[in-house]
């Protein structure tokens, strides 16, 4: 689903770093795609990892994310959560892979399931693949919501373990939920644009069972997105270099430099060498002068 993208008004925000370490927050930007393949680990500028009970152990080494929790006695409901902090606005288009899903039901009751979670609006919108009691392995749509509105939609039977899980909300408002190229289920009824959030987990829904599930290529497709505030840090390896680090999310900002606050002051774009690594901007640049002073500007 191909979707118009609104970007921010051009603006220029001045970040000063002297000799020590530094770290400056600038304020949020917005775009219109985030793609996150979790190469180089997990990245705290846009993740959050929660885990209720402390029982599932959590990788973040092998270029994704993996949940894995042993067989306990405890069988209340118990999960494993990671929550992207950027917002959609507008029309969105959400989905991450899983493989590897061990989601074995071993006793009569509960469920275990993976889950792609949007929170929009007041409701919640689950894309689930779980092992039930009364469907076995299977996917279905759930709206946590009052009314007729609410409720779970689309049951089917699904034996893999691996697959992409899938919502969008398209300009009529409708909410479609997909796993793989399948759709599980499309609301009749629009719902209103309002600022969405996005997390998935692995959860024991009053389970003792042995889970895990492996998370990997989180895209999000949005009219605007809103990131957290952008951080642009500072570091002195040695003497002569300072190394300079920010998110490369939202795109757009361009590492500004001058040795003089002088009005009109002349800023010099800096570009040779940097490199980005797992969301992650990093330039590297010589200190031979008493100060400096660097920006981010967001370009046009």
């Amino acid at each position: 689903m191909k979707m118009p993208h609104r970007f921010a008004k051009t603006r220029a925000y001045r970040v000063i770093l002297h000799a020590m370490a530094t770290t400056i927050l600038v304020s949020r930007a917005s775009g219109g795609v985030f793609v996150d393949d979790f190469s180089g680990g997990l990245n705290g500028n846009y993740w959050l990892i929660e885990t209720s009970p402390p029982l599932y152990s959590v990788s973040t080494t092998e270029g994704s994310v993996t949940f894995t929790k042993p067989w306990a006695s405890d069988h209340t409901f118990q999960y494993a959560k990671l929550t992207s902090r950027m917002v959609a606005s507008g029309a969105f288009d959400v989905q991450v892979d899983f493989r590897n899903a061990l989601l074995t039901l071993a006793g009569s009751g509960g469920a275990n399931q993976v889950e792609l979670v949007c929170y929009m609006g007041g409701r919640t919108f689950f894309c689930i693949r779980s092992d039930e009691p009364s469907s076995g392995p299977s996917v279905h749509a759930w709206v946590y919501a009052s009314g007729p509105v609410g409720g779970t939609f689309g049951w089917q039977s699904w034996e893999a373990t691996s697959g992409t899980l899938r919502i969008t909300h398209n300009l009529t408002g409708r909410l479609s939920f997909w796993l793989d190229s399948t759709l599980i289920y499309e609301s009749a009824n629009g719902f209103a644009f309002s600022p969405a959030t996005f997390a998935v987990f692995l959860v024991n829904n009053g389970t003792h069972d042995a889970t895990s599930v492996t998370f990997d290529n989180f895209v999000l497709s949005a009219d605007e997105i809103s990131y957290p505030p952008l951080q642009l840090s500072a570091q002195r390896p040695s003497a002569d270099s300072i190394l300079l680090s920010w998110p490369a999310y939202p795109p757009g900002y361009v590492l500004e430099t001058t040795c003089d606050l002088t009005v009109p002051t002349l800023w010099q774009a800096v570009t040779n060498g940097l490199v980005i690594t797992n969301g992650q901007c990093f330039l590297t640049n010589t200190a031979l002068k008493p100060a400096a002073f660097y920006r981010l500007r967001q370009g046009t």
